[in-house]
């Protein structure tokens, strides 16, 4: 995915976890996963989540469905 250099500053800065000043990089834990964005194309409207994306989301689910 290519964004224009604006629009992926607005989603760095807006998705978490937050990367401190100075940092490169920050991960999220499993209590604050951060931000999950899915890309979607016209080839493909619905991309499946895979990997992390996909354990965060079950755990999401299974938090709402418990509450």
């Amino acid at each position: 995915m290519n964004l224009a250099p604006r629009d992926a500053r607005w989603l760095y800065f807006w998705s978490d976890p937050q990367v401190p000043p100075g940092w490169t990089m920050a991960a999220g834990v499993t209590e604050a996963p951060g931000s999950i964005v899915r890309v979607r194309s016209k080839d493909d409207p619905d991309p499946v989540a895979k990997g992390y994306a996909k354990k965060v989301l079950e755990v999401r689910q299974a938090n709402a469905a418990s509450h």
